[in-house]
């Protein structure tokens, strides 16, 4: 979804459980 925006925060080990929009300080859903 966000790459740009999920890249620092893809390298956290939860990043495997969860989804990359998950991590983005504005999620698709959200907007």
């Amino acid at each position: 979804l966000f790459g740009a925006l999920a890249t620092p925060y893809a390298r956290l080990p939860i990043q495997q459980t969860r989804p990359d929009y998950t991590y983005t300080p504005q999620p698709p859903y959200y907007r």
